[in-house]
C-alpha cells in the first residue's frame, strides 16, 4: 500500500520503490533518499490520452519517502517529498515538455486497507480520477494545489480545494 501512495502523489504516484540510500531512523520510523528515474512509468492510452501512451520520467531533482511509523490500530502513516523535473513524452512520435513537480504528500494507509492521501503541491492524475474532479479524460497535472484523495475498495473520492490544472494530453497533441 505504500507504493501506492507513492503512486498517487508523484508523477505517480510511479513505480517500483527503490532501496533506501539514507539509514533507518528509531524503530518504525525512517527516510530514504529515492533515486531520480525510480517512479518512471507510462500511463497506457485506455487510462490517459485517447489516442497515445505517454511515459512519465523525473530526469531531476530529489524524491524523499519518510516513514512515520505504524499506531496501535495498525495504520501506517508517511510522507513523500517530490522536487524534481518531470519529462512527460508521447511514446508514437517521441514529442515531450517538461514541468517542474514539487509536492508534499502525507498519507495513511489504514489497517483495512483503506488509503487515505493529502497533497500540498502538485499531484498528477489520470484514469478514473480526472473525472471525479468534472475534468475530461485524459492526463492532468494538478499544480500548486491542496488535494485530498480517499481510496476504499474500488471507490475513489477526491477533493480539489485549490490550484490550476494543466492538460498534458492537449500539450502533447
Amino acid at each position: 500500500m505504500r507504493r501506492l501512495a507513492s503512486l498517487v502523489l508523484s508523477v505517480l504516484l510511479l513505480g517500483a520503490l527503490a532501496g533506501p540510500v539514507a539509514a533507518k531512523g528509531p524503530a518504525g520510523m525512517g527516510a530514504e533518499h529515492v533515486p531520480v528515474g525510480s517512479y518512471d512509468f507510462t500511463i497506457t492510452s485506455d487510462i490517459g490520452c485517447e489516442a497515445f501512451d505517454v511515459l512519465v520520467e523525473d530526469i531531476s531533482g530529489k524524491i524523499t519517502e519518510i516513514t512515520l511509523g505504524i499506531d496501535g490500530r495498525g495504520n501506517e502513516r508517511g510522507k513523500t517529498l517530490y522536487h524534481v523535473v518531470t519529462r512527460y513524452t508521447r511514446t508514437d512520435t517521441g514529442e515531450s515538455i517538461t514541468r517542474p513537480f514539487h509536492s508534499i504528500g502525507h498519507y495513511l494507509v489504514r489497517a483495512d486497507g483503506s488509503l487515505e492521501v493529502k497533497a500540498l503541491g502538485d499531484t498528477l492524475l489520470w484514469g478514473p480520477e480526472p473525472a471525479e474532479l468534472g475534468l475530461a479524460d485524459g492526463i492532468w497535472l494538478v499544480e500548486g494545489g491542496k488535494l485530498s484523495l480517499l481510496y476504499s475498495g474500488d471507490a475513489i473520492d477526491i477533493t480539489l480545494h485549490r490550484g490550476t490544472t494543466f492538460d498534458v494530453c492537449a500539450a502533447l497533441s
